[in-house]
């Protein structure tokens, strides 16, 4: 066996030269796009200045690159290191890769994926045909994106972590191993869910010839109980501020459109982000979308209050045609608003109606529960109300039903035919 054959690599980043000759010809085309797509001057300006330094160091056998290039700004020449200034670095340099090599322009939402270190990206190729072997599976193939991406992403860190054990084929991973990953000897630093998540990849890879060292993976998983907690919900009072919040039409038309439909269909961000004019059908007063989590259609009844809303919101655009964004992005004309944006317009109404102010969980997330327990309480079958929210799993609105206090009341048993001292209620 040869003296390196335990040694961990780590996998390097995908190169490709730069071509500053051709940036220098076509960055014309790159600007007129961001003044035509109304980009800041301070944008632009950033854009321009990363330019002119990637054609000022043409010909230097140091940056042939862009890792090269963003590497070039180091603390030695005296660049700024903070995390703010990475990220804006590598934001910038990932565009102008993206543009030089392959012709892509910035759009505001998705990421290059430029410099990134993510676990599945360092892991050794032994560990890494595991991960694959799902992700090219039967198994994965009958799940949502989300799910695969969620199986995927725990499996790798999980992998990662035996990793840096300095543990470098499956052959040698031992329960210890194994078990640090849950354990770091003080407390448990991963759960059920997680459990769950790495088991999914480990058997996915039965049919290959991993599938014996990944059978004895499994048997080292430790026995984790599944914990469910109850989900946070809007109270009466809370409920009645958002309300009142909206009938006086405090927020724009368009912030104002967002929230009643959250608040009226707990619809997810994503779904909200990418809606389009022609989805809703005035004459029928429904909404029917894909949902981008599950691919399953909806189809929803749009209340007055929430028709009124995006009503008055769109009869200030100009563009209503039906593959046109129902909510733009107020930066970039003409987009579709991003789930962040969604998110963040969900978050700011909360504050400012007096909700959730003293903690608790804020967002999105809360709304959809308050949905939830409401149908629940108002006694909406679960199955229903599962379809409603757009769950792959009927099995996931349990922890909605738990919420209900007024109906676990009835489930209570007497304790009257028992008799129990007083002192004993005295705490």
């Amino acid at each position: 066996m040869d003296k390196n054959d335990n040694l961990c690599i780590h996998i390097p980043f995908k190169i490709n030269s730069m071509d500053a000759k051709r940036l220098k010809q076509e960055q014309t085309k790159l600007f007129d796009f961001f003044w035509t797509n109304g980009y800041s001057k301070d944008y632009i300006r950033a854009f321009k200045s990363f330019i002119r330094k990637i054609i000022e160091l043409d010909g230097d056998d140091s940056v042939k690159t862009y890792e090269d290039f963003f590497n070039y700004f180091s603390p030695e020449r005296g660049y700024k290191q903070t995390s703010a200034a990475l990220r804006r670095r590598r934001n910038i340099i990932g565009a102008i890769k993206e543009f030089d090599l392959h012709d892509h322009y910035p759009n505001r939402v998705s990421r290059t994926g430029f410099m990134s270190r993510s676990s599945y990206n360092q892991l050794i190729p032994a560990f890494k045909k595991v991960v694959d072997n799902y992700s090219q599976s039967k198994s994965a193939s009958v799940k949502s994106s989300g799910t695969v991406k969620s199986e995927m992403n725990n499996s790798s860190t999980f992998f990662l972590s035996i990793q840096h054990q300095g543990v470098c084929k499956l052959e040698d991973i031992g329960e210890r191993h194994v078990l640090r990953v849950f354990f770091d000897g003080e407390k448990r630093t991963h759960g059920y869910s997680y459990k769950k998540n790495v088991l999914a990849v480990l058997k996915a890879n039965k049919e290959h010839t991993t599938w014996s060292e990944c059978e004895k993976i499994i048997n080292y998983l430790p026995c984790l109980k599944e914990e469910r907690k109850n989900f946070p919900f809007l109270n009466k009072e809370e409920v009645e501020r958002i309300r009142q919040g909206l009938c006086n039409r405090e927020l724009s038309l368009r912030d104002t459109a967002i929230v009643s439909l959250v608040f009226h269909t707990a619809l997810r961000g994503s779904d909200i982000a990418g809606l389009k004019v022609g989805d809703i059908n005035w004459e029928t007063e429904e909404l029917s979308i894909v949902q981008s989590k599950t691919g399953n259609p909806l189809k929803l009844p749009i209340r007055p209050a929430v028709g009124n809303a995006i009503y008055d919101y769109l009869s200030e655009r100009k563009n209503l045609e039906p593959a046109s964004p129902l909510f733009e992005s107020i930066q970039l004309q003409g987009a579709h608003i991003s789930s962040k944006a969604v998110s963040n317009i969900v978050r700011s109404m909360l504050k400012s109606y007096g909700v959730r102010v003293n903690g608790g969980q804020k967002g999105l997330r809360v709304m959809r529960h308050h949905l939830a327990t409401d149908l629940i309480a108002n006694g909406i079958p679960s199955s229903v109300v599962s379809a409603i929210l757009g769950h792959a799993s009927p099995e996931s609105v349990y922890p909605y039903v738990d919420a209900v206090v007024d109906k676990l009341r009835g489930c209570a048993l007497s304790i009257d035919k028992y008799p129990v001292r007083e002192e004993v209620f005295d705490v």
